[in-house]
């Protein structure tokens, strides 16, 4: 089975003239509270209290789709769907998920049928290491390929090496046997969200708008 990276929409037909489609945010957050959706501890975790999440404000020009672009401090650190797409994710993937509600204005309107999808562990034992390209990278430079046999040598690394050097899988590739939905890290773009052929088939019968799938080492615009 093919599998496809989930990205937001660039093209203004669908989302509207800009992009990120979310403009500010509204209501009574601090972004320096330790509850607050952008704190870096509850990056790939559990979260055991209610996060405290911004109301976003859309642009005037931008367009109310089911997956939503924001760059709002935090925001980025997992998806802002609708309850459309967010039914359709929880149906296939019960674990590795958290949901938490989300307000959205645009235009004077309150839509408050949307979601935050916050990742609490990333899937990359689904990833075949030893065929995959990996390189090191010194503040965001490549300077050496790396090669590992597997999830666990990967791993380790991973906790051994230090800022300003880092890990990045270039080229990755995965498994057989993969679930509907799935999340890998140290990939281009940081998080990726993965679905199958089956689950993008029925995102796009379901009319879910402001998405594009793309191969998964498809670069991405």
């Amino acid at each position: 089975m093919s599998y496809f990276r989930i990205r937001n929409s660039l093209e203004k037909k669908v989302i509207g003239n800009k992009f990120p489609q979310v403009k500010d945010a509204l209501g009574d957050f601090n972004v320096d509270s330790p509850n607050y959706i952008g704190n870096m501890s509850f990056y790939l975790n559990e979260i055991d209290i209610n996060p405290v999440l911004p109301e976003l404000l859309l642009w005037e020009s931008s367009k109310v789709t089911d997956l939503i672009s924001s760059s709002f401090l935090g925001t980025g650190m997992g998806l802002i769907t609708s309850s459309r797409l967010k039914l359709l994710v929880e149906k296939v993937t019960p674990q590795y998920l958290q949901f938490f509600t989300m307000k959205l204005h645009h235009k004077g309107r309150v839509h408050e049928d949307y979601w935050f999808l916050h990742p609490t562990k990333a899937n990359n034992d689904l990833i075949d290491y030893n065929k995959s390209e990996i390189w090191e990278e010194k503040s965001l430079v490549r300077v050496r390929k790396r090669e590992f046999q597997n999830f666990e040598t990967f791993n380790e690394e991973t906790k051994n090496i230090k800022y300003p050097n880092s890990l990045l899988i270039t080229s990755c590739y995965l498994k057989k046997q993969l679930p509907d939905f799935f999340i890998l890290n140290y990939i281009e773009g940081g998080v990726g969200y993965f679905v199958s052929e089956s689950l993008k088939i029925e995102i796009e019968k379901k009319g879910c708008s402001g998405i594009v799938f793309t191969e998964p080492n498809e670069r991405y615009p």
